[in-house]
């Protein structure tokens, strides 16, 4: 579909630093966004911004053209000679749909966009793993598994639930495995070629395949990548000390800009972390108790509709792209 030359970037001003590319990592959350913005990010020719979740689209901005090019520009760090293509990670913006694709046209002209998806009823477990133990939402923290799990099935067949509260928290994390919707959205305003899919299997299976594959894809060096150390960010883990957590992440959201300057020293200090506090787990429901096949099972039906609808878009719109095991079935 030809884009509306209306929505296209406003204004643009010759600035140099505007023939420079724009990379947005959109998509979705909990699907390894963190460890590959970190590949992409190490990347000479790329300049990341300065935190990976700028978020910058998922509010109508007030600036328009060039005032609002100039505000994105500052969410990035000072580019190089060398760079190429500025890169950002914010996953929430593939559930913002088409107001969100909008947005990035009118700033960005076309920019390049990444979606990493992964295994719904995966995604969503890690979520709730993630939010057990973090503690982001303490009302769903406190719910068993086998309770949270019977929400999610009755938001897959129900409205969306206006009130804020565990019933609304397992309707919008079901939404963010039901791919397709929003996807759509997306394929209405950039053509297919504006958007590389991936999945989280390939991240965890091969990354240096998968960057080789995006490095080309974004035109920069796909070379830097043959002997590059790759290690896993954001990682799901049982904490032995909550509390400590808690300071940590507090700590990582204060100083992000700060450390994505000095990745050595983050590397170093995440690495003593997890020696102090941080212990590797499968599904879990609760100490020492693993979430049951059976409920696995139950939440994978569930996205056996989304799932089917997410086959024939990818297969109808990217009839070259190998899909993911958990779509071949």
């Amino acid at each position: 579909m030809a884009i509306d030359p209306t929505i296209l970037r406003e204004g643009a001003h010759p600035d140099p630093s505007n023939d420079l590319g724009f990379a947005i990592i959109a998509g979705a959350n909990k699907c390894g966004t963190t460890s590959l913005f970190r590949y992409l990010a190490d990347h000479p020719s790329v300049c990341p911004s300065r935190v990976k979740e700028t978020d910058f689209f998922l509010a109508e901005p007030t600036a328009k053209g060039d005032e609002l090019l100039a505000q994105y520009r500052q969410v990035f760090r000072a580019p190089t000679a060398a760079t190429t293509t500025f890169l950002e990670a914010s996953p929430s913006y593939l559930m913002g749909g088409g107001p969100v694709a909008d947005r990035l046209l009118r700033c960005l002209g076309r920019p390049k966009l990444i979606l990493m998806l992964r295994e719904p009823a995966s995604r969503l477990l890690s979520y709730w793993r993630t939010n057990r133990q973090n503690l982001y939402k303490d009302d769903v923290a406190k719910l068993p598994i086998p309770r949270y799990v019977e929400l999610v099935e009755a938001a897959a067949s129900g409205t969306e639930p206006k009130e804020p509260g565990v019933a609304r928290n397992a309707w919008l994390q079901f939404q963010r495995g039901y791919y397709a919707p929003k996807i759509s959205e997306y394929l209405i305003r950039f053509p297919p070629e504006a958007i590389f899919i991936c999945s989280f299997d390939e991240l965890r299976d091969d990354s240096r395949h998968l960057c080789v594959r995006l490095a080309t894809w974004l035109e920069v060096d796909p070379g830097f990548y043959t002997n590059y150390t790759f290690t896993v960010e954001n990682r799901t883990r049982e904490h032995r000390f909550r509390r400590l957590q808690k300071l940590a992440h507090r700590f990582n959201q204060r100083f992000e800009p700060w450390l994505v300057e000095r990745p050595a020293l983050k590397r170093t200090l995440r690495s003593l972390y997890e020696r102090l506090n941080e212990q590797r787990t499968s599904f879990t429901a609760g100490a020492g108790s693993s979430i049951a096949p059976e409920l696995i099972e139950r939440l994978t039906a569930v996205y056996d509709t989304p799932n089917a609808e997410l086959r024939h878009l990818l297969s109808t719109r990217f009839p070259s792209l190998k899909l993911p095991p958990w779509l071949n079935h």
